[in-house]
This record gives structure tokens, C-alpha cells and sequence, in this order.
């Protein structure tokens, strides 16, 4: 599972759907952003990120980011796509936790949500434990399907079709 004194968390993102990801935001929970989103991924792009525990604190690598859904027409897309991941300091209480969505435009990412993510159950996205199932959320035209390892460095590979 790797040392259990560190925790981060590598996400690996897709761009198979017919929109450019733009204007991505990170909201951290719990530790920090050491390797940045790319600021755009157009069809056909992948890019990761890297999220990292802090040092000294017996706190994991947590939290939330969206990137704009960019359609190439006239008409603006009006939504954005929402990842959460969870890489717990103790594993005794807790495990890796994802969730992938798709939200209005217009919400923040922030602590709330993170909450809604992590704490709730709607329709606007699905969430799993890392035990390799593969989750799979479809908003219209928009399929974001995602997996994370059950590791203290998990990779969250994410792809939107």
C-alpha cells in the first residue's frame, strides 16, 4: 500500500467528450495542490495533478476540483464537471473515497462542495470506495467514468466521453 506516513493522491484526467475542459478550481480539504490541473484539455488531452498530504499532521490528502464544460458553438455550455477524492491519514476509521458529477456552471468549488460530494446522495454525481469498481456518471451528452486505487498514493484516473 506504500509508507503509511505520507498520502497523496495522483489524478490522471481524459478529454474523449466533444468539449473543452477549461477554468479548473481546486478547492483542498485536508493537505495541498502540489502539481497543477491543466489549465485546459481539449478532446483528445490528458493531464494530471498530484494533491499531497501536509507534513506533521495526521490529516490526509482531501478535496474537490471542477473544470467548465466549453462547447465550440455559440450557445455556452452552462455546466462544469466535479471530481472529489478522500486519501485518509488513518485507515483504522476511514478509506479512499471518490466521486465524479456534473453541477450548474455557476457552483463554487468550495467546502460545500466537498461536503455534497463526500456526505450526500443526489443526481448530480456518484460516489464509491477505491476497490477498483469503476463509477460512471452520464449528464445528457456528458459520461465521466473514473477508478482509484486503494493505496496511501492512490491514482484517480478520470475520463469524460
Amino acid at each position: 500500500m506504500g509508507s503509511a506516513e505520507s498520502r497523496e493522491c495522483v489524478v490522471k484526467i481524459t478529454n474523449k467528450s466533444k468539449y473543452t475542459l477549461s477554468r479548473p478550481r481546486v478547492y483542498v480539504y485536508h493537505g495541498y495542490y502540489d502539481a497543477a490541473l491543466p489549465p485546459t484539455l481539449s478532446r483528445g488531452d490528458s493531464g494530471q495533478a498530484l494533491f499531497k498530504k501536509t507534513a506533521h499532521r495526521a490529516t490526509g490528502a482531501v478535496g474537490v476540483f471542477t473544470y467548465e464544460l466549453d462547447a465550440d458553438c455559440a450557445d455556452k455550455d452552462v455546466r462544469k464537471v466535479a471530481v472529489m477524492f478522500s486519501v485518509p491519514f488513518d485507515f483504522n476509521f476511514y478509506e479512499n473515497w471518490f466521486a465524479v458529477g456534473v453541477f450548474d456552471k455557476l457552483r463554487n468549488c468550495d467546502h460545500h462542495l466537498y461536503e455534497e460530494m463526500y456526505y450526500y446522495t443526489q443526481s448530480r454525481f456518484v460516489r464509491g470506495s477505491a476497490n477498483g469498481e469503476r463509477l460512471t456518471h452520464s449528464d445528457d451528452d456528458v459520461n465521466i467514468s473514473a477508478t482509484m486505487t486503494d493505496t496511501y498514493q492512490p491514482t484517480l484516473v478520470v475520463e469524460l466521453s
